[in-house]
């Protein structure tokens, strides 16, 4: 019979320990803030997907299109705190070189700015075909990524400010296919969802550069063993508790636990909207071990 002694279920124990994430939004300052400030945003949409033969993509970019005018006004309305008004549907314009219309519409409309949705593109595009040998002949594994295309036009009371393409493209799947230059791709029908959430990312890069915004973030943290007071303190949702917990462990002897003490201090205080103490924080984790968390957080914040 095999003894386990106490410092290997003590290993094994650390080794099995589990993170708990948690989720919350973050303020964010617009890259290219508008001058003079709005004092109301028109959102519209002057794309025909009307000649597109394939009924299942047409009617998903009808669709799209009025789900993303909808989602600019209410965030707009919510997170920059400034009237917006969508228009659903096709808004008519003479030529898309003619500004006048768009103006005359914000007039009418007491606005500001407009936001014009332009063009609207979702689709899978096969990015490769593997070929391997079997016993049988040849296996063929096709890879599609997904992604949404929108373009911007931004508008004051002068005329058009800026015209601004947006790509969301992100791997989606593979499959098996008999030809790679004849396979078919995902279906766009049921995939719907993903093209909208796409579409809702695609969304939130264009107004980041003009408007306040929100990011949700979601980060783990270390919870368990000697971190089990920070998992108590967040179970109570005492984020400020669960900090000064973490902040206690950063001063332990070894540098794995304090590493992943910097981090939480890093994620809690990000929780807490202290983005100069979250930096600080987070550089101090990483110069003690580079954790996959810590180092994903900092592509996130730089």
């Amino acid at each position: 019979m095999r003894f386990v002694t106490p410092l290997l279920v003590a290993l094994l124990l650390t080794a099995c320990a589990t993170n708990q994430a948690i989720t919350y939004t973050v303020p964010t300052e617009p890259d290219q803030p508008l001058q003079p400030l709005p004092q109301k945003v028109l959102v519209l949409n002057t794309y025909d997907p009307t000649p597109i033969s394939n009924n299942n993509k047409r009617a998903l970019l009808l669709s799209l299109t009025d789900t993303v005018v909808a989602q600019m006004a209410r965030q707009i309305s919510r997170t920059a705190n400034l009237p917006a008004e969508p228009l659903y549907g096709l808004t008519p314009v003479f030529t898309s070189a003619d500004q006048s219309s768009i103006i005359s519409l914000m007039q009418k409309h007491k606005a500001s700015h407009a936001i014009v949705v332009k063009e609207v593109d979702a689709f899978f595009d096969q990015t490769n075909v593997e070929v391997t040998k079997t016993e049988s002949g040849k296996n063929r594994e096709a890879f599609y990524d997904i992604s949404c295309n929108i373009r911007y036009e931004l508008y004051n009371q002068q005329g058009k400010l800026e015209s601004q393409p947006v790509q969301v493209r992100r791997f989606h799947s593979s499959r098996q296919v008999i030809s790679g230059l004849l396979a078919a791709g995902p279906s766009m029908a049921k995939n719907k969802d993903h093209f909208y959430a796409l579409a809702a990312e695609n969304k939130d890069r264009f107004l980041r550069k003009y408007f306040p915004s929100a990011i949700t973030r979601r980060r783990s943290l270390y919870t368990t063993q000697v971190f089990r007071t920070v998992g108590a303190a967040i179970s109570r949702n005492d984020y400020t508790d669960a900090l000064q917990k973490s902040l206690q462990l950063t001063e332990s002897a070894p540098r794995d636990v304090r590493a992943k003490a910097f981090y939480n201090c890093a994620v809690l205080s990000e929780r807490l909207n202290k983005m100069a103490d979250a930096e600080r924080y987070l550089q101090r984790a990483l110069q003690l071990k580079p954790l996959p968390d810590a180092v994903a957080m900092e592509r996130d914040l730089y």
